[in-house]
């Protein structure tokens, strides 16, 4: 059996409701369902990889294919990542060694 994912999955892989204003992995309508503890209603309380530089949360995305924008390119060390914390996808920096 093959495993759907957001957006072709209308409905949550753990009580079998349709989505509604959030998704969670791609397969939850919830932290409950996904078995995840909500993130922090404070930013900076968030780890890292869920919040920018100055603080603020980042900008989520239910799936990759979501985010359209011009500065993601091959040259880029832009990309997008699923966070940990939210269960959602992020735009970030790509990690380099420093020389």
């Amino acid at each position: 059996m093959t495993c759907w994912f957001y957006p072709e999955r209308t409905r949550c892989l753990g009580c079998r409701r349709y989505f509604g204003f959030i998704v969670i992995k791609r397969l939850y309508c919830s932290y409950k369902c996904a078995g995840m503890e909500p993130p922090a209603f404070d930013p900076a309380q968030r780890p890292r990889c869920c919040r920018t530089r100055v603080g603020e949360a980042k900008r989520a995305y239910f799936y990759p294919e979501e985010v359209v924008t011009p500065e993601l390119d091959v040259e880029s060390d832009l990309h997008v990542y699923p966070c940990d914390c939210c269960g959602m996808y992020h735009i970030g920096h790509t990690t380099r060694s420093r020389v």
